[in-house]
């Protein structure tokens, strides 16, 4: 796909940081490529997805995540967590 680059995903794991997560790209025998760890606020992604499917997999993650984002996140992470919303959007359509 080669919409997503290096920068992206790694300003979306400093997002992840605000909200207290660990972030691990790391090889599991998870089905659906990612395991999150609530209790432990730890998510791990598969290392082999490339850049979009990392991203897009933390997009997703972010969608399951209970924590009020809009109180955690500073102004500018929900502004960019928007931004990167509407590109998967435009993406998709």
């Amino acid at each position: 796909m080669g919409n997503f680059n290096s920068g992206q995903l790694k300003r979306l794991k400093e997002i992840f940081e605000e909200l207290e997560y660990q972030v691990i790209f790391g090889k599991g025998q998870f089905k659906s490529g990612y395991c999150i760890i609530q209790d432990k606020k730890m998510i791990v992604v598969n290392k082999y997805f490339d850049t979009d499917g990392k991203v897009e997999t933390l997009l997703e993650i972010m969608d399951q995540i209970e924590d009020p984002k809009e109180i955690l996140l500073s102004k500018p992470s929900m502004k960019y967590l928007h931004k990167l919303y509407e590109r998967i959007t435009e993406i998709k359509n």
